[in-house]
């Protein structure tokens, strides 16, 4: 449905399909009918095409992404994978059709944990902006000094409890900055390893003798690396999980 919605508001099909309407207005009805006709059937197939439905896959896996941090490292990575799968398509019949079955779908699940990936990045990136640790940090500072000058037992007890609340928001917020950095270094990893795969497949497609020994090392390397991937992810929705409750 998206990429029929995308293809109808294409401006030429809109062209064709305003084209239509006058000459139905001015001209005749059946010339409105036929027109509306042609509209239909050009969107109906430039839906089909694979180009636009890329476009849209890449739409729906963006969806909610808005750091440009992680965006960009996301473009990189989509670039990559786009050079892999014009490589691939490249090769000869018997190698391409290897490489279709077993690397093509590995990269692409590397290129789809990177998403996942980016959408943590940018979680706790808005989290860290409503923590504000140099905010935190004052409070911290200035609870500090009150329960030092607070000498009535109800008010230093309060006083030390909301003292331990701030203490471990700072404690998640300094932690959290650490997967930042983590997050970052994962997406240069996939970017890496996706920007080597052409070059190897080259080689492959120069050796023809162990072009299939070649592509089950890469597929392991792939597969490895995706492993990794998801292990990290469930570290992630892990360590996201304990900051919810002492989110600020």
């Amino acid at each position: 449905m998206g990429t029929i919605v995308a293809a109808a508001r294409k401006p030429l099909f809109l062209a064709v399909l305003a084209v239509a309407v006058f000459t139905g207005l001015l001209v005749s009805p059946s010339l409105f009918f036929a027109g509306l006709v042609v509209y239909v059937v050009a969107v109906l197939l430039a839906a089909q095409d694979r180009t636009l439905i890329e476009q849209q896959q890449l739409r729906t896996k963006r969806r909610g992404l808005t750091s440009q941090t992680f965006l960009y490292k996301i473009t990189l990575i989509e670039l990559a994978e786009r050079e892999v799968r014009k490589t691939i398509e490249e090769a000869g019949s018997d190698l391409r059709r290897m490489l279709q079955a077993t690397l093509e779908p590995q990269t692409r699940e590397l290129v789809d944990q990177s998403y996942q990936l980016a959408q943590k990045g940018q979680q706790i990136e808005q989290y860290l902006q409503r923590a504000n640790l140099a905010g935190l940090n004052q409070r911290i500072s200035e609870l500090q000094q009150r329960i030092k000058n607070t000498s009535d037992q109800y008010t230093r007890e309060q006083l030390e409890q909301t003292y331990k609340a701030l203490v471990g928001q700072r404690d998640s917020a300094q932690a959290l900055q650490t997967y930042i950095g983590r997050i970052t270094s994962q997406l240069e990893n996939i970017l890496a390893n996706v920007q080597a795969m052409p070059a190897q497949i080259l080689r492959m497609r120069a050796s023809d003798v162990d072009a299939q020994m070649m592509s089950s090392q890469v597929a392991n390397q792939i597969s490895d690396l995706n492993n990794d991937m998801q292990a990290f992810v469930s570290v992630l929705d892990s360590a996201i999980g304990q900051t919810s409750a002492s989110a600020p």
